[in-house]
């Protein structure tokens, strides 16, 4: 159900950038009419308007899809995939619904913290609003680690994150810096950058 929100919901964000928009306008009809008619009738309309920390949640986690690890990343040697939230916790509930799933054949661990010791064992780190003046201090101490730096902190990407959230016309949208990328060993699909706003060299 995940990846069904996240593919419809950049299908349609995009639908009128693409070369054919009346194969993906049908391409996305035929993707989620089975949920329309198979859903529960007695969903309310407050059901289909997730929070824009759900919407996030729901990008993070298909960003794990679409990333892969060096050899010596923190979760090769373990059967989970930890995903930490570092200050103040936005996403509640919304991002425990990924434990419940598996990515690259890891359990995916939810980890909260305040403290830049207790993250070196994570493999993906959401650096959440409450950190922007120390930004600069987190990202020097993650140089060079294999670690997917997430954020929807302004000027995130240009300021050496991996990944940045952003907001344009109402719509959540992101950034891929693709030289912080390399420098820590990850390697993005090329779908993922196709729908991503890219900082650096792409090249």
């Amino acid at each position: 159900m995940w990846s069904l929100w996240f593919y419809s919901r950049i299908f349609w964000d995009n639908l009128y950038t693409l070369k054919k928009p009346m194969f993906y306008r049908l391409f996305l009809l035929l993707l989620i009419l089975p949920c329309l008619l198979f859903d529960r009738p007695s969903l309310d309309a407050q059901e289909f308007t997730p929070s824009e920390y759900q919407v996030k949640a729901a990008f993070l986690y298909n960003f794990l899809k679409f990333v892969e690890w060096p050899p010596d990343a923190p979760h090769n040697d373990t059967s989970t995939l930890s995903v930490c939230i570092l200050g103040e916790d936005h996403f509640g509930s919304a991002l425990d619904a990924m434990k419940e799933n598996a990515v690259q054949g890891k359990m995916i661990a939810i980890k909260r913290t305040n403290n830049l010791r207790n993250i070196k064992d994570c493999s993906v780190i959401f650096i959440s609003g409450s950190e922007k003046k120390n930004l600069g201090d987190i990202l020097q101490f993650l140089k060079d680690s294999a670690v997917l730096t997430i954020s929807d902190i302004d000027g995130f990407a240009e300021a050496g994150g991996i990944i940045a959230f952003v907001r344009e016309d109402g719509k959540v949208r992101f950034k891929i810096n693709i030289n912080a990328a390399r420098q820590s060993q990850l390697k993005v699909s090329s779908k993922l950058l196709k729908l991503a706003h890219i900082v650096g060299d792409s090249k």
